[in-house]
């Protein structure tokens, strides 16, 4: 599956409407397209917003037959503009125009303010054994000057020596070489070796949480959300919406679990995560 095939089946796959050998290719292409996997969650992400923002309320049949008469005496529009408007009214199509912005603003509200909606049940994690829940513990702790790493250096290479030296079940991430400097140490929770590093850039701090991806995904000792499971089994990517302070990234890179918690916009994250 190509790109512009894959782009053209988003809204499908979001609404879970596609058939199963389309939705096994489409998912095959969007883990090695970063592009077409950043289409999907936006949309995906945008679509949640607003059906959280704004229940679907079917369009009255008086407001539907005044738009097309309208269009039709105004522009002389031939017959067929009854059939183009059914198309934009038709609930999976985002429409141009004012719907479309209106959409957009929600999102952004949303996204640049706390969510005053309560967390669902699928994306709650306040399990002492939830990665996500751990992972903000930890960074919690680095703001607070409580984190105590075993390293501390100057060198992107010196992080990496130190982690792939220290005996763990899984091949720790390529730190990234554009930070002042890097802080790490590794630890067990439960008998499971984990990795965390923290990146100091320019007026930001980075943490990010490492474990073997099937410690979580197919043991019990760690865990997750349902709705971040379901994200990072379909896409490879889960982004935590629920922290007014904070953003939360989780991803796997081959067979490394990982969670960044970072104080720094999301999409400069997310740009700075995409470049590892």
């Amino acid at each position: 599956m190509n790109c512009t095939e894959a782009n053209a089946l988003v809204g499908d796959a979001i609404d879970g409407e596609l058939a199963a050998e389309a939705r096994s290719a489409f998912f095959e292409h969007l883990q090695g397209c970063l592009t077409c996997r950043r289409a999907y969650e936006l949309e995906s992400m945008t679509k949640e917003v607003v059906r959280r923002a704004c229940p679907r309320v079917a369009t009255p049949p008086e407001a539907f037959r005044s738009v097309v008469d309208t269009i039709e005496r105004e522009a002389q529009a031939p017959a067929s503009i009854v059939a183009w408007v059914h198309e934009i009214f038709t609930p999976r199509r985002l429409v141009t125009g004012l719907v479309a912005s209106i959409a957009i603003a929600v999102f952004l509200v949303f996204f640049d303010q706390p969510l005053e909606t309560p967390l669902l049940e699928s994306d709650a994690h306040t399990a002492s054994n939830d990665v996500i829940f751990q992972s903000l513990q930890n960074f919690n702790r680095l703001e607070k000057g409580e984190f105590k790493p075993s390293l501390v250096a100057t060198k992107a290479e010196d992080v990496h020596n130190y982690l792939d030296s220290s005996g763990l079940d899984f091949a720790v991430i390529q730190p990234m070489d554009c930070c002042k400097s890097y802080a790490a140490v590794t630890s067990e929770f439960g008998g499971i070796r984990l990795a965390h590093v923290v990146y100091t850039l320019e007026g930001d701090v980075l943490y990010v949480y490492q474990v073997r991806k099937t410690h979580v995904l197919d043991g019990n000792t760690l865990v997750m959300p349902p709705a971040a499971r379901t994200s990072l089994l379909k896409t490879g990517w889960y982004t935590d919406p629920h922290h007014p302070d904070c953003n939360v990234v989780v991803w796997i890179s081959d067979e490394t679990l990982c969670v960044a918690v970072s104080s720094m916009k999301k999409d400069e994250m997310l740009a700075l995560l995409n470049q590892n």
